[in-house]
């Protein structure tokens, strides 16, 4: 005996192909976006390139960090990235925040000031200092990275 098939049962078969088209595009989305953008990372990181800038600035007893980063969306989804520092006595930071269109740059800005900074002495490095850099594939994925911002002091006396 041949069995007919509903009209909801049809319906429903209809429904689960579009979701199934609709999540492998999304995945293979998400997936380009975010190859994209880690391999211009890593690329601008290997060539040298002054993509980053840090520089430091003393001013009597306090010192201040300022951080650019320049960054570029090659992906197919925005991209949000954003740089904080935790508060602790003695420091301030106005963190940067920034949101790319597929195919757009623009530059981080990012600035840490110490209040006392001669209490570190010759030895900058000593001082830690937690930081969040968070990277986001608009709406889809979000990397959080910890980071220690006193290493800058250090390194980026450009």
């Amino acid at each position: 005996m041949k069995t007919e098939h509903t009209t909801a049962a049809g319906s429903l078969r209809a429904v689960a192909l579009a979701i199934t088209v609709v999540s492998i595009v999304t995945f293979v989305a998400v997936g380009y976006s975010a190859y994209s953008d880690v391999s211009g990372v890593i690329s601008v990181s290997r060539s040298g390139s002054s993509a980053v800038t840090a520089k430091t600035v003393t001013s009597g007893n306090s010192a201040t960090l300022y951080l650019n980063a320049s960054i570029a969306n090659g992906g197919l989804l925005p991209l949000k990235v954003s740089l904080s520092c935790q508060s602790q006595p003695n420091i301030t930071c106005t963190p940067g925040s920034l949101t790319l269109a597929p195919g757009q740059s623009g530059v981080l800005k990012f600035q840490l000031t110490i209040a006392n900074a001669t209490q570190f002495g010759s030895n900058p490095s000593s001082l830690h200092i937690n930081g969040t850099l968070i990277a986001e594939l608009v709406p889809f994925a979000t990397l959080t990275v910890g980071v220690d911002l006193g290493s800058l002091l250090s390194g980026g006396g450009g």
